[in-house]
């Protein structure tokens, strides 16, 4: 079985015996992970049904049904089980947001890949005592994506406005610059309607992170 450039690139940030892959769709992360001996059992859980119906032939179909649990659940609502790693992937910030702070208890270790607000999940994050061990960007038909481990924590974690945006981990490659070229461009949009002092420190800090990686 193969994955994504985006899905490969959670996959390698997973680790521990049980996992829930929450919004799994297809499920075919899950399924990845068992078949590769990353985790031994793993919930895949949609709040659609349709998609759990996905997973579960997935699952049937690379014979690893028997491994795996399938829950019609928004996030965690339902489950009554504590897993090594939680993976919520593929929404928006705010989304995960909420589903983090309804589980709290519920995992040991989160790997996140939001489609959007990633400002608002790491300051969440950080202001929750979360610590952000590694993030990753892997690119998808020429689309940038952030992908984050985070371990749970107590103390909040300081962190400047930039950091919101561009992460506190910066890689010079290729992949993360065109992140910080994404990011770029809504910084513009934003500064150009509001003239927020704070977002034109983050265009200059763009500028530099591009200029530094040509």
């Amino acid at each position: 079985m193969k994955l994504d450039e985006r899905l490969k690139a959670v996959a390698g940030h997973m680790e521990g015996d049980s996992v829930i892959d929450i919004g799994s769709d297809h499920g075919y992360l899950p399924v990845y992970l068992i078949l590769n001996g990353i985790c031994s059992y793993a919930v895949a859980t949609d709040i659609r049904k349709a998609p759990l119906e996905r997973a579960k032939a997935t699952a049937r179909k690379y014979n690893v049904f028997d491994r795996m649990e399938f829950y019609l659940s928004d996030g965690f609502c339902g489950i009554d089980k504590t897993f090594d790693t939680a993976c919520i992937c593929g929404m928006g910030g705010n989304n995960i947001v909420d589903i983090i702070e309804k589980g709290k208890g519920k995992f040991r270790r989160l790997v996140l890949q939001p489609m959007s607000k990633g400002e608002i999940l790491r300051k969440y994050l950080w202001d929750n005592g979360f610590v952000i061990k590694t993030e990753s960007y892997p690119v998808e038909d020429s689309k940038p994506y952030t992908v984050m481990l985070v371990l749970t924590g107590e103390t909040p974690v300081g962190y400047t406005y930039n950091d919101l945006f561009l992460g506190k981990i910066k890689p010079d490659d290729n992949n993360y610059r065109l992140y910080v070229k994404k990011v770029l461009s809504s910084a513009k949009k934003r500064y150009y309607g509001t003239k927020n002092p704070e977002d034109e420190g983050l265009i200059k800090e763009c500028l530099n992170l591009t200029e530094k990686q040509n």
